[in-house]
């Protein structure tokens, strides 16, 4: 595995994740001392591709939520989105960190002056949140080839910030999730990752409700490394 510095990044909208899957020091055999090795930090800002999905309409969400069963089989969280046969080539190409928002046409959220007015002036009049479910889901997905050698050593997936509450999936697994956008989070994947194979990385965010009265972006500030 290619070692690459790790960027300071500021949170902004959407995935911030300065995704990296960290291969931290081997695991150790049960009975045995830990050996000590190099800990390494793998930059994932690059090699994103994104995709609005639907807040409410899971046929436009890549099917995500259809099944009652999202999180009941394993390896198996009901979209195709997850999955290493799918094809992202039609998806936005994106480099960490993004903001989806800040892209979208502006909106009028009611008559000037009226608090709806006001509600929308806080967001830069972007059309995010629960009167807007067309442009308020993102999805992030991104392949990360794992060399054999990473058998063996502990793996986790650390977030700068992901805005806003955002499932992560990794080879069709929800690993984990994270609902504020203003705090980094990390995930051990250790038992899902796949050494010596591709690796489907895939995070879903949803900005329907918002944590603050000023502009907030929305997507992924920066996923640091394996």
């Amino acid at each position: 595995m290619t070692s690459l510095v790790r960027r300071d990044v500021l949170k902004t909208g959407g995935v911030t994740a300065l995704a990296a899957i960290v291969p931290a020091m081997p695991i150790a055999a049960a009975g045995t001392s830990p050996s000590v090795g190099p800990r390494e930090i793998v930059s994932l800002g690059t090699g994103w591709r994104f995709h609005l999905g639907h807040a409410s309409d899971p046929a436009r969400d890549f099917g995500f939520g259809r099944s009652h069963d999202t999180y009941a089989k394993s390896g198996d969280v009901g979209t195709p989105v997850a999955e290493a046969k799918f094809d992202d080539s039609a998806w936005e190409s994106v480099t960490l960190p993004h903001d989806w928002a800040v892209d979208l046409p502006f909106a009028q959220f009611g008559p000037a002056g009226s608090e709806a007015d006001r509600t929308g002036a806080f967001q830069g009049f972007k059309p995010v949140g629960r009167m807007w479910p067309a442009t308020s889901v993102g999805w992030y997905r991104r392949v990360i080839p794992l060399a054999k050698a990473d058998a063996g050593r502990r793996l986790l997936l650390q977030f700068d910030g992901v805005a806003r509450d955002c499932v992560v999936i990794l080879n069709g697994f929800v690993v984990g999730s994270n609902e504020s956008g203003y705090v980094p989070f990390e995930i051990d994947v250790t038992d899902f990752a796949k050494p010596g194979e591709d690796n489907v990385l895939v995070i879903r965010c949803d900005v329907s409700l918002g944590e603050a009265w000023s502009y907030e972006g929305r997507g992924s500030t920066a996923t640091s490394g394996w």
